[in-house]
């Protein structure tokens, strides 16, 4: 059975922000990474455990065929998608997204 999957407020600006980097390419391109992180995100509420801690609790899911990461946690059956980042960003920034319990 899936997760429930529920994105930060800011998810849609990452999304946008990367795809339209890669639509000014090709439109072509910028929807092959459309459908590349469709795909993962499905990847991802399926089993989420699957992927690896990049910084406990955020676990990171690399986008095939581009320098992206899709950051999230698993709270209890949701999975809680921190944003979209450049692999080479700071990843102090990360944590800015991060639900922690009991704050």
């Amino acid at each position: 059975m899936p997760f429930d999957s529920r994105f930060h407020r800011l998810f849609p600006n990452d999304l946008a922000f990367a795809t339209a980097f890669y639509d000014r390419i090709s439109v072509g391109l910028g929807n092959r990474f459309r459908n590349c992180i469709h795909d993962k995100l499905q990847t991802i509420a399926e089993r989420p455990e699957s992927f690896g801690l990049v910084r406990p609790p955020l676990r990171g899911a690399r986008i095939q065929g581009f320098p992206y990461l899709l950051l999230f946690q698993v709270d209890s059956n949701k999975v809680l998608v921190a944003g979209l980042y450049h692999a080479y960003s700071d990843p102090s920034r990360w944590l800015d997204r991060v639900e922690v319990r009991g704050r």
